[in-house]
């Protein structure tokens, strides 16, 4: 379906321009970059992703083809280095737009798991905060280079907080006598819970449930991608750090374990209903 959508896509885009003939090579080969740059604009716009600074290229490139077509026409001579140059210049906008796109969903999605501990996340927050800005800026290189940065605070952060593990220790047995203390109140709240949770189990914690595992799925394809990525991108392109590289596939592997995890426990409980 999709594939039938860009062929549409194109033939409309090849009939929105004035037959030329006569004209160059270049011409065709230009036509044909200005036609994949819609297309990736309306890839982009499809998945919500902003498209302001890619139509404002765009628009300029539209300009400077036509343009460049009229001065062809009349004096013989083609040069479109220019309408290629920003035709990629689109594409590198779009790749970069999907990957911070996913990258800022796993970051968020390690930074929630992290709420419970006892790591300061105050820069790693405000990090957090200044990726997502720039992706709405539609700074989406920018957005990727502080994504990485956050991986290095988050590094850094638990390390401290393997520090201050022997204070948490110090509390552990204040927990205890206040369990202790309390006992016959906790036991009579549990034993109330899982009464309510057992007469109110239905076909909506089954819905729920296959919902939680569709997403998990979903969430560990996603993981295995990024990975491929770092991958890509420290072993071939050379455009990742060894250190950002180690921190993102430990990140995303620790992830994908939990959620290999997690799946089959899902999964059993969902066949009890």
């Amino acid at each position: 379906m999709r594939q039938y959508l860009i062929f549409m896509l194109i033939l409309a885009l090849s009939l929105s321009f004035t037959p030329i003939f006569g004209l160059s090579q270049a011409y065709d080969t230009a036509e044909l970059a200005v036609n994949h740059a819609y297309i990736d604009i309306s890839e982009m716009s499809t998945a919500n992703l902003p498209t302001l600074r890619v139509n404002d290229i765009y628009f300029e490139l539209e300009q400077l083809f036509n343009a460049q077509t009229a001065l062809e026409e009349k004096t013989n001579i083609s040069n479109y280095d220019t309408v290629f140059r920003m035709t990629k210049d689109i594409s590198n906008i779009k790749s970069s737009a999907f990957l911070a796109h996913d990258e800022l969903f796993v970051l968020k999605t390690v930074i929630s798991d992290l709420d419970n501990t006892t790591m300061d996340l105050t820069d790693i927050n405000l990090c957090q905060s200044n990726a997502d800005q720039e992706f709405t800026d539609e700074r989406f290189e920018q957005s990727l280079d502080l994504i990485d940065l956050c991986y290095e605070k988050i590094s850094d952060a638990e390390a401290t907080a393997t520090r201050v593990q022997a204070m948490y220790k110090a509390t552990t047995q204040n927990i205890y006598n206040y369990l202790y203390t309390y006992r016959t109140n906790i036991i009579i709240g549990i034993i109330s819970l899982i009464i309510f949770a057992f007469l109110t189990r239905s076909k909506l914690n089954r819905l729920h449930l296959s919902r939680k595992i569709d997403n998990l799925k979903k969430e560990r394809d996603i993981l295995k991608n990024l990975i491929k990525r770092a991958q890509s991108e420290y072993f071939h392109k050379k455009t990742l750090t060894e250190t950002g590289y180690t921190i993102k596939v430990s990140k995303f592997s620790e992830m994908i374990r939990d959620i290999n995890r997690q799946i089959p426990v899902l999964m059993e409980e969902l066949e009890r209903y």
